[in-house]
């Protein structure tokens, strides 16, 4: 039986005319469609070459709220090109790429020094999407560390540089992409004064990444320049990229780095929960600031389970002993281990002790089984 591609597009594309949708294919078989970007807000955009010119067509929304355009304007039957592009986009929707590094900067330039005429994106966009831009696969992993040792520390701005910023997230948990990164980031801190701006736009392109040595090692005479430019990034236009949770965290942990006074300032008007209060708290106590880290999350508990369980973990280890006993206790119940109360089992009496090791294994034995248990 032949298996049929079944993408979230199909619904759609099982209602194009069937002459739109053969031309869509030919174009497809003749590698017609190129340079395909992806930009907020939930823009998908792609380059095709046509047999008499080039189009540009695009899809905006959702599945069920869905609007193209394309520059051929063709009025009175479906755009072949849209249809191009929306067959692509269903088989293939990680070739659709983020706004490239190189592209990013120019439009820095751009914003900088406004041109008369705002060129052209398209040629800053690579045909096919790069190694690095591709999901993981393994037999990309020896390419992507050949090219990542090409780089020159002492270079304003080398051929790593975009790597890094255009890495497609699923390479992040890859153990020699770690360790080629930190090798990256220990040669370049020595020179970190050459790319005083790169770095925070480097933290805008790909939030993921530990920049932490690199702020903390800054002199304040630098700090000035590199808060302002997190704060452009942060309450200015997207610029090609979307604002995500991720990029505005990773800019909040910038300016707290540099100016943890202005980001105590800044933190609040954003979203007050899990995620928000965890990065805000791990970034002021990295900034040395650790009663305003403990405060923070005392003073905004997390309310979902894995953010308060990961909150009284790093309370036990910021906090003396003896005021981590309260969060260690509630840990013990809802892990079910005594191990956490081993460091202040001699602030505990004999009798409290022997009572708390019989509540919690009665506590497991009127527990429902796990799955591992099952």
């Amino acid at each position: 039986m032949v298996r049929t591609h079944r993408g979230w597009l199909t619904p759609l594309l099982d209602q194009l005319p069937v002459g739109a949708r053969r031309q869509a294919e030919d174009y497809l078989i003749q590698d017609r469609l190129v340079r395909r970007w992806q930009r907020p807000p939930q823009i998908f955009a792609a380059e095709l070459r046509g047999y008499r010119d080039v189009y540009h067509p695009h899809l905006v929304g959702v599945p069920d709220q869905l609007k193209g355009q394309c520059d051929c304007n063709r009025r009175g039957s479906t755009c072949p090109h849209l249809a191009a592009l929306a067959l692509d986009l269903d088989r293939h929707p990680h070739w659709y790429v983020q706004t490239p590094w190189d592209l990013f900067l120019q439009t820095r330039e751009w914003l900088a020094h406004p041109p008369l005429d705002w060129p052209d994106p398209w040629p800053w966009l690579p045909e096919e999407p790069l190694a690095w831009q591709k999901p993981y696969a393994s037999d990309l992993l020896p390419h992507i560390l050949a090219s990542l040792e090409k780089g020159n520390p002492r270079a304003p701005l080398d051929v790593t540089w975009p790597i890094w910023a255009d890495l497609h997230p699923s390479w992040l948990t890859a153990s020699p992409i770690h360790e080629a990164f930190a090798a990256w980031l220990a040669a370049r801190l020595p020179f970190r004064h050459l790319h005083v701006k790169l770095w925070v736009w480097l933290s805008w392109a790909q939030p993921d990444l530990d920049l932490a040595p690199v702020y903390l090692a800054f002199p304040e005479s630098d700090a000035g320049a590199m808060v302002k430019e997190a704060l452009a990034l942060l309450f200015g236009p997207a610029l090609w990229r979307d604002a995500s949770d991720a990029r505005q965290i990773a800019l909040l942990k910038v300016v707290t780095w540099l100016d943890p006074a202005l980001a105590a300032e800044l933190w609040p008007r954003f979203p007050q929960h899990g995620p928000w209060v965890l990065a805000a708290a791990d970034a002021y106590y990295q900034a040395g600031e650790q009663e305003k880290a403990q405060a923070t999350l005392i003073q905004s508990w997390p309310e979902d389970p894995v953010s308060r369980r990961a909150a009284r973990h790093r309370l036990i280890a910021w906090l003396p002993l003896a005021d981590s006993l309260p969060h260690r206790l509630a840990l013990v119940i809802e892990e079910r281990s005594l191990e956490l109360l081993e460091p202040v089992r001699h602030l505990l009496s004999r009798d409290d002790w022997t009572q708390l090791t019989q509540q919690l294994k009665e506590h497991s034995q009127d527990a429902p089984p796990t799955d591992a248990q099952e």
